[in-house]
């Protein structure tokens, strides 16, 4: 399956929302929580790309593949352990 991606503002909007803090609350994906979240912090230039294959990632919160959309609502920021976690889990 292909990745959909999100637009460009939804990913920018929910990084400030997040305040660039990892949003996973999935205490068992290994990463390192603190009172229910996850303690990876970043800046926005830390988005993992193809190129730079560390930090964070923005993640479909309900996979598009049983029907979730690129929506502000839908989309999590993630530090590399937790998506690796979510998406092996999933």
């Amino acid at each position: 399956m292909q990745s959909v991606e999100f637009p460009e503002a939804v990913v920018k909007a929910r990084f400030t929302f997040a305040r660039g803090q990892c949003e996973c609350t999935t205490l068992t994906c290994g990463a390192g929580h603190r009172f229910g979240r996850c303690v990876q912090r970043f800046t926005y230039a830390d988005r993992a790309t193809s190129d730079k294959p560390k930090g964070w990632q923005a993640d479909h919160h309900i996979p598009v593949l049983i029907g979730g959309t690129s929506t502000f609502e839908n989309c999590r920021i993630l530090c590399l352990d937790c998506h690796v976690s979510k998406t092996l889990g999933s």
